[in-house]
């Protein structure tokens, strides 16, 4: 296909990793999680645990997900034999510890796994779709083409928002032929006190140059009626006047 549809985005959230029992259980011999078994299912702190005697609840919790982990991320960094613990690392590289106050971050590229910016190659243009971002700081957003400023917004933060059809702007406006490659990228800034959790997607189109557009308008059949009309958008029948 000449078109293709690119996903950059970021989440700011405290639980990046998790750690979990390996499948079956635990080594011989043991019988409880410690504290030091835990460090990992959490960034941070580790989760507290009675090293003191069974705890019936936490294995079985920790051998569901332990399960689960193994059969949709698969097992990873075993901790030792003994222990029969592991942390489990999904490959989400967009998942990220909370933005701390003032600090910046790169948006990555889903496909990739790779921070922005993102390399556009010669002969093909990238142009936006929707944006969709809500986090609970006041951010700022920037996007630079070849190093230049060409986007900002300042956002409150608690209020989670969305764009939809953001083209023009698209790389056409500047290389209408995508004669030479281009440097894109996007920068989160956290502009709140305190850490920011939440995060932000960007739908794209990347297409070959000379790639015919998407067309603007449909053939809409009347559920009603069957009369057929070509519309731009969901519109009243021109037969009966039931939105079609």
């Amino acid at each position: 296909s000449n078109e293709h549809l690119k996903l950059f985005g970021i989440l700011f959230s405290d639980v990046t990793n998790i750690a979990t029992t390996l499948v079956g259980g635990y080594a011989a011999g043991e019988t409880d999680l410690t504290v030091a078994d835990a460090r990992g299912f959490w960034v941070g702190a580790p989760i507290t645990v009675d090293p003191g005697g069974a705890d019936e609840e936490t294995h079985i919790v920790a051998n569901i997900v332990g399960n689960i982990i193994a059969i949709v991320v698969g097992l990873t960094n075993i901790q030792g034999a003994d222990t029969a613990v592991v942390v489990a690392t999904p490959a989400f590289p967009w998942v990220q510890a909370p933005l701390a106050s003032e600090a910046s971050a790169h948006v990555i590229d889903l496909e990739t796994g790779e921070a922005m910016p993102y390399l556009l190659e010669e002969g093909y243009t990238l142009s936006l779709i929707t944006r969709r971002a809500g986090v609970d700081q006041d951010h700022r957003a920037h996007i630079f083409f070849d190093g230049a400023l060409i986007m900002r917004a300042d956002n409150s933060g608690g209020i989670t928002w969305y764009m939809e059809e953001v083209a023009p702007l698209s790389t056409t406006t500047i290389d209408p032929t995508a004669s030479s490659p281009h440097s894109i990228d996007a920068i989160f800034t956290n502009l709140g006190g305190a850490n920011m959790h939440g995060g932000a997607t960007t739908l794209a189109i990347l297409a070959a140059v000379g790639t015919p557009p998407f067309p603007t308008t449909k053939t809409t059949r009347c559920p009603f009626c069957g009369n057929r009309q070509v519309e731009s958008v969901h519109a009243p029948c021109s037969a009966d006047g039931d939105i079609s």
